[in-house]
């Protein structure tokens, strides 16, 4: 009826905080509003807060996976005397690959959502960095576990061995001299082909 039509139309009292203001007024107010006032300070740390513990999931998970690879092999070595395990190595790859999803998907986010993220310059720099020694510390870690450790990694803490706790020190020298073993046992089998191969005249 137009009684009850009028009724729904009318504008709230003006005493009164009962009556709230229909939907479309506020979904008109809100897509009214330019974007940089829709960017406040407070939408932009909860959405960097947002974007920061989805990464930290991601390499919680890796950590995680990497974790219960490393006990598979442990327990493969103690129980069956194996120097490898398939599951342990399947479990550890999968660690790897969360570790380096999560910081693609973290950067890519960072990326996608710079206007509302509110980034700077600095903030870009963060965003890459923080993204960066996470994959470093665990790429470094991993090959220590294989055996394949750096060589600027072992330069370092040959320098600061003396601040080291001396069970590190022992470690450390261990270390370095089985990888310089193996590089002069390398070395010295080049060197051995290298003889054993027939010298090849200019006609042939």
């Amino acid at each position: 009826s137009k009684a009850g039509k009028h009724k729904l139309d009318a504008p709230p009292p003006r005493g009164g905080s009962s009556a709230s203001p229909p939907v479309s007024s506020v979904v008109s107010s809100a897509s009214a509003l330019p974007k940089s006032a829709a960017v406040t300070r407070a939408s932009a740390a909860s959405l960097h807060l947002a974007v920061e513990n989805a990464y930290l999931n991601w390499v919680r998970n890796g950590i995680t996976a990497t974790a219960l690879g490393m006990a598979f092999v442990h327990f493969r070595v103690t129980t069956d005397d194996a120097a490898f395990s398939i599951g342990g190595a399947v479990l550890q790859t999968m660690g790897a690959a969360y570790v380096f999803i999560g910081a693609a998907s973290y950067v890519s986010s960072a990326f996608f959502l710079r206007r509302e993220l509110a980034l700077t310059g600095f903030g870009v720099a963060w965003y890459i960095a923080n993204a960066a020694w996470p994959i470093a510390m665990y790429a470094t870690g991993m090959l220590c576990l294989l055996d394949w450790h750096p060589s600027w990694l072992l330069a370092l803490l040959a320098a600061n061995a003396e601040s080291l706790p001396e069970h590190w020190q022992d470690r450390c020298v261990r270390v370095a001299g089985d990888k310089a073993r193996r590089r002069a046992d390398a070395e010295r089998k080049k060197r051995a082909a290298r003889n054993k191969t027939p010298a090849r005249s200019w006609g042939e």
